[in-house]
């Protein structure tokens, strides 16, 4: 019985000595700092666009789900932000003219049979201008009671954009298509 005291007894010491040792045999010698990237240059501000110049580019933002604002439980207002560019000018700019919004379902958005839900005409009178992180915005609300009604299924929509410009310029599209969910969520529960 002694002997297996003095077995156990040794152990016990063994284990903190061998911890010490790994801690202590374990620690950094040389550090090399020559490896670490320095940091980038601050941002700088776009260069603003000349006086003069035209759009050739359009950007647009449309928000997440359209917002209800009648209360009827059926979303019924998109909200976009569009955004001009003079390339290869980086900011964007304000200029003159109309937006059209097209806005298609049930088909493939490039397809001739895609289906028309409606149509916005917007002058400059009604688009609101503003500023945002990104710079100077047109920001347009769609109300889908003003083409109709807002009470869908459930269902995507596509919403297409182009720019008239006031001089009589080529229409700008933006690339790509704006995805858009209509309809009411509870109503396809049913």
């Amino acid at each position: 019985m002694q002997q297996r005291s003095r077995i156990h007894f040794r152990s016990r010491l063994f284990l903190p000595a061998a911890v010490a040792m790994f801690i202590l045999g374990c620690r950094t010698t040389h550090v090399e700092y020559g490896s670490v990237r320095p940091l980038p240059p601050d941002p700088k501000p776009a260069k603003p666009v000349p006086s003069g110049a035209k759009a050739n580019a359009m950007a647009l933002a449309v928000e997440g789900k359209p917002a209800d604002t009648d209360g009827n439980g059926y979303p019924d207002t998109i909200v976009v932000s569009m955004y001009l560019f003079s390339l290869p000018h980086a900011a964007p700019m304000f200029e003159d003219g109309t937006f059209v919004f097209t806005l298609q379902g049930n088909g493939d958005a490039d397809a001739d049979d895609a289906h028309s839900l409606g149509q916005w005409r917007l002058d400059a009178n009604q688009v609101e201008r503003g500023r945002t992180i990104y710079g100077p915005t047109h920001l347009a609300r769609l109300s889908l009671l003003d083409i109709g009604s807002d009470r869908y299924p459930l269902m995507s929509a596509n919403l297409h954009c182009r720019f008239e410009p006031a001089d009589g310029r080529d229409p700008i599209s933006p690339r790509g298509v704006h995805w858009v969910q209509l309809g009411r969520f509870q109503a396809a529960r049913r």
